[in-house]
Order: C-alpha cells, then structure tokens, then sequence
C-alpha cells in the first residue's frame, strides 16, 4: 500500500478510537451531557470518514462490508449521516439512568440513537430503503455505547482485512 494511504488509515482509525474512548472512559462520567454528545458526534463523523476511505483506496471492501457482521451498523450511521450531516445532533438523544450491562462507576444517562420516523427529513436524493433498515435493525434507539462495541470489531477486523490496498 502506498505509505501516505497507510498513514491515513492509521490516523483515521486512531482519531476514532480516541473519540470512543473519551466517551467510554470519561465524557460520559462526568455528568457533562454537552460535552459527551460532542465527543459522540466526533466519534461518528470520523466512522464515516474512515468507511469513505476505505471505500475509495481498496476494490474488496464493499465486500468485505456487505459479509462483516457489523456492516448493518456501518450501513445504518450512514443512512444517519446522510439523513442529517449538518444536524448530527438530532440523531441522538439523552435518556437519564445508565443500561445494563455497565461497568461501575455508573453514568446518569446515556446517549442513544432516535427512532428512525423521529429523524430530520432527508436531503432530497439521500433516503435509501435498505440502508433505512440497516438504521432500525441495528442503530435505533440503541445505547452508543453498543454501537461503539461493534464499531471496534469491526473496524478492527477491515484493518486486518486491508494492511495493503489494491
């Protein structure tokens, strides 16, 4: 692989495991809502990124995302995004009390994915049926807690897959 596509990947995947961190470690504990949902909003923007990247440096990915267990989670952020890029934020909401399973010490809330028919209207040209799917089967009203999870393996199973694009 080309070593400027390399750092890209790398970079990219660090960025969101940074971002997922910061929420899973910290933003979500300190009580501070504005800042964890920023900090989820991050985590988002830069799954997307790096699900473009792969898309556009390596042919087998498209396959590889169609097979993977997660590509429902991946196919339903997108169907977000393209929903609502410039209102990210109203793809998500704030519930008080923590989900179980959750490790001590506890959050006071948790962020979780809205329902599908409570999302902004599409831009025209961006509604997709099965990506729609994607979004209810996997994504709503789901703590972004598990949906990080799966972002993980996932992400962690294509840089596995794809150490040298093609």
């Amino acid at each position: 692989m080309d070593d400027d596509l390399q750092e890209i990947r790398i970079r990219l995947d660090q960025y969101i495991h940074e971002e997922m961190d910061e929420y899973m470690n910290s933003a979500r504990f300190e009580g501070n809502e504005v800042k964890a949902f920023k900090v989820v909003g991050q985590a988002l923007l830069w799954v997307c990124s790096l699900d473009e990247f792969y898309l556009k440096n390596c042919r087998e990915y498209e396959e590889f995302r169609r097979d993977d267990d997660s590509s429902s989670v991946i196919k339903g952020i997108r169907y977000a995004r393209n929903r609502a890029l410039h209102q990210f934020t109203q793809l998500l909401f704030i519930t008080e009390g923590a989900e179980l399973p959750a490790e001590l010490p506890m959050p006071l809330f948790e962020i979780r994915w809205r329902l599908a028919s409570d999302l902004p209207e599409p831009d025209q040209g961006y509604w997709n049926e099965k990506l729609e799917q994607c979004y209810k089967d996997s994504l709503q009203n789901q703590s972004v807690r598990f949906t990080f999870d799966s972002l993980r393996g996932y992400f962690e199973r294509a840089s596995n897959a794809f150490r040298e694009f093609t």
